[in-house]
């Protein structure tokens, strides 16, 4: 019983897996550029502490650049570097997983392949005259009804 529940929540987790990705890559890139800026720039830059380097890694990231700390050592320089490019991984990796997100959902709708939810029904598999026939009398009746097969024709489906 304990294993299945595990198994369940490892299949509900692996939904999230893009989520969590994104999540845990912006975190290193917060936690790896504030505690690596700090390191290298604490001696140059007066009264730097972590929340300043965090401040700075968060600018950096969103592309603004104040310009109000900037590195001044070697190290703070290539921190920066990856920084900014970490930043904009992170977020070319956040709009392609939103782009893909709606893409995906555009093709299910389009294609029909999307999740249904309906009570009551009637399934008419393939068509065919009689398919045809059945899909009249069941819009006459206003019945819910779905057509399932690989040759529709959706010009004749959806013509009344």
């Amino acid at each position: 019983m304990l294993l299945l529940r595990l198994i369940n929540r490892i299949r509900a987790l692996r939904q999230h897996v893009d989520k969590i990705r994104i999540l845990v890559l912006l975190l290193g890139v917060l936690i790896f550029g504030s505690i690596a800026f700090y390191y290298f720039e604490r001696g140059s830059i007066e009264e730097l502490n972590l929340g300043d380097a965090l401040y700075w890694v968060l600018v950096t990231i969103t592309t603004v650049g104040y310009g109000d700390i900037r590195p001044t050592t070697l190290g703070g320089r290539i921190i920066f570097v990856l920084v900014a490019l970490g930043g904009i991984g992170t977020i070319a990796y956040v709009l392609e997983q939103l782009v893909s997100f709606s893409t995906k959902n555009q093709i299910k709708v389009l294609f029909g392949s999307g999740a249904v939810k309906m009570k009551r029904h009637t399934i008419i598999v393939g068509w065919n005259a009689k398919a045809e026939e059945a899909i009249k009398e069941l819009r006459h009746a206003d019945e819910a009804f779905l057509v399932v097969g690989s040759e529709l024709d959706h010009a004749a489906l959806n013509a009344e």
